[in-house]
């Protein structure tokens, strides 16, 4: 892979990623950094929606379908915004110097994650993780049926018939869009997605949440261009899901979350004109629902205190006045009792869901990242200093004592302004169930973080989606006390923006090159990183090498290949463009591929075997030594296609290492 075919597939899907929501946005009249900051989410909606549509009607998903709903969303959109009056900006809601500084900031946090995530030949290596292949295959999966649908996507993995699950696809369109538009392979392309999702859209939501989070702080002009090249300064967002996992949907719905927040707040905050921010809000939660749905509690848990602080001052305000003391009292009431009886339904759902009436919540929950391999204390610190787990081992990161400091400082900038205190309690929040999943296995922990698997990487993330907004406050309060000092006068009346500007550069010098990017772009690339000798990974070298000879070796694209996923076979689709008869680790599997996996050594003998495989349009094995994890419990249902070489009828045609491809020529007949 090339640098120059990275940054191709990178502005592909930056102009994928904005573009048709900027276009939308712009037509109905937004501008400024408002603007910049809802593209993102109006075009991931438009993709993943269109995806769904298409399906519906029978239309193979593709560029030419999501060219056509662009056009006819810039339509609506022109009708639309020449009803709409126009009315009195604020500044981020304008073209200013403002907004353009803001977009060079986030063009530096975009360049800077594709950096710090994906240098050297990273992008061209395929994800070995669990998950990873699973989202790698789904991209496969849609361009080879043309079906991008969240409610089809499942059927990737549960063949046959039946109706299957919803499945959040919006990151999968987008990856099969970007393999489409700019001919990269499915892993560059799933970085390049990566890239702008977690690079520019995470950015320009993070600038709109600083700039309507941070208006009653020193210095909020300031706010907006600090959080957005902010955003790739933490290693809670956006690397840490794609250090874990790999959870590619979840870490593109948590890019958009910034965007969200900030709408929210200007829902609150402006009286007039809120049906367009309504709308706005509507889209949004298309976008964060079709990427992945789960985020949304994380929404609500963020929310929680600025909801929180909404009816506190309400109780205060009807409480001074004593013509309103007695509804108020009577509301604060009902207020309580509605409060704990959704405690109590909570619970008793939680309690529902687990099924704790035939086994404990004790024996749930306990393996993976649910478990808790260090103390409460340790963890609320590892969350105040933005220092996340990382990898399999789970090691805790470094701290980059500049950044934690200058977040600290932003919390107590925010604790001392009423307005901004609601977000010392999402932080505190937050930081609280990090270390009840990170620090206890017991029950309580269990129920108050089930609902996030009691998954301490996708609690740590959320973690991320505040720290650009708390730095920001953080660093424009320091610059306003520094550029007060005395002997800086002969800078004249720029000082401040000059001090802002260092302050800036020695934060993203200190972060960009800091312990914690440094220990997180080595947990990225031991997700990927192919090596001569598999020791638990999915790869070999040898192996990835044969996998990207496959359409050499079998000319026939309609052909797919059967294998045990675990040994590194799964990737037959994603990497050697040959359709996988097992894509994934587990599956639902329809009654052909039951019989492959149960009988596949009998193929000389049973001719039930070869029927199967001739409706599967499979004639070939791959395998290969080695298992993932040095091999698993789950593995073991396909023992039978990893001894099947050795029966007859099984003819090598070709070799690397310990991996070898067959022709099945007991069904040549």
């Amino acid at each position: 892979m090339s640098e120059v075919s990275l940054i191709a597939a990178v502005a592909v899907a930056v102009t994928l990623a904005l573009l048709p929501g900027a276009g939308i946005g712009l037509l109905l009249r937004l501008r400024g950094i408002l603007l910049l900051a809802v593209a993102g989410p109006i075009s991931i909606a438009l993709i993943a929606v269109t995806a769904v549509v298409a399906s519906w009607l029978g239309i193979p998903f593709g560029g030419w379908t999501v060219a056509v709903a662009v056009v006819l969303g810039w339509a609506a959109a022109a009708l639309v915004g020449r009803r709409v009056r126009p009315r009195e900006r604020e500044p981020h809601e304008s073209w200013s110097v403002g907004t353009v500084v803001t977009g060079l900031a986030a063009a530096a946090a975009t360049a800077a994650v594709a950096v710090i995530a994906f240098s050297g030949d990273l992008a061209s290596l395929p994800s070995q993780t669990y998950d990873g292949v699973f989202h790698l295959n789904a991209v496969s999966y849609i361009l080879d049926s043309g079906n991008g649908s969240s409610f089809d996507l499942y059927r990737m993995t549960h063949p046959g018939p039946g109706s299957v699950e919803f499945y959040p696809a919006a990151w999968h369109d987008l990856v099969a869009l970007v393999v489409l538009l700019s001919g990269a392979s499915i892993p560059v392309a799933t970085a390049a997605a990566w890239i702008a999702t977690s690079g520019a859209v995470f950015a320009l939501g993070s600038a709109l949440f600083a700039a309507e989070a941070c208006r009653s702080l020193p210095r909020p002009d300031l706010a907006a261009p600090i959080a957005a090249v902010a955003a790739s300064f933490g290693a809670a967002a956006p690397f840490v899901l794609l250090s874990w996992g790999v959870l590619y949907p979840t870490a593109l719905a948590y890019s958009l979350i910034p965007a969200g927040l900030g709408l929210i707040l200007r829902l609150v905050r402006v009286r007039g004109h809120r049906a367009g921010t309504v709308a706005l809000l509507i889209v949004w939660l298309a976008a964060t629902g079709l990427a992945h749905p789960r985020s949304l509690p994380s929404v609500m848990l963020i929310v929680l205190p600025l909801a929180a602080a909404g009816v506190g001052g309400a109780i205060r305000r009807g409480w001074v006045d004593a013509s309103t003391r007695r509804r108020t009292v009577g509301w604060t009431l009902a207020g309580v009792i509605a409060l704990v009886a959704a405690v109590g339904a909570f619970s008793i759902a939680v309690l529902v869901y687990f099924d704790a009436a035939s086994r404990p919540i004790s024996d749930r929950l306990n393996g993976g990242p649910a478990t808790a391999h260090q103390g409460f204390g340790e963890s609320l610190l590892q969350a105040l200093l933005v220092a996340p787990p990382s990898g399999p081992g789970e090691s805790t990161l470094a701290p980059t004592p500049l950044f934690a400091a200058v977040l600290v400082i932003g919390l107590a900038v925010c604790c001392l302004h009423r307005s901004t205190r609601w977000l010392v309690g999402a932080f505190a929040l937050t930081a609280l169930l990090y270390a009840l999943s990170a620090g206890s296995n017991g029950d309580f922990a269990k129920i108050a973080t089930g609902i996030w698997y009691k998954d301490k990487f996708r609690l740590f993330a959320i973690l991320g989606t505040l720290s650009p907004v708390l730095v920001a406050a953080g660093a424009a309060m320091l610059a306003d006390r520094v550029s007060r000092i005395r002997g800086l006068e002969p800078w004249g009346t720029r000082r401040f923006l000059i001090v802002a500007v260092a302050i800036s550069a020695v934060l993203a010098g200190t972060s960009w090159w800091g312990p914690t990017l440094t220990g997180m772009h080595r947990a990225i690339a031991d997700t990927v990183t192919v090596t001569d000798a598999k020791d638990g990974r999915l790869l070999d070298s040898d192996e990835l090498a044969l996998i990207r000879r496959l359409p050499e070796l079998i000319p026939d694209a309609d052909e797919a290949v059967v294998g045990n996923p675990w040994n590194g076979s799964v990737l037959v689709w994603a990497e050697g463009a040959r359709r996988a008869v097992f894509p994934h680790l587990i599956g639902d599997w329809d009654p052909d591929r039951l019989i492959v996996l149960e009988k596949l050594d009998q193929a000389g003998s049973d001719p039930e075997v070869c029927a199967a495989l001739d409706r599967l349009d499979a004639h070939y094995l791959f395998a290969s030594e080695g298992l993932l994890w040095n091999g698993d419990p789950q593995a073991q249902a396909f023992s039978v296609v990893d001894r099947a070489p050795e029966a007859p009828g099984f003819t090598e045609i070709a070799r690397s290492g310990g991996s070898a491809l067959f022709r099945i020529t007991a069904c040549d007949g």
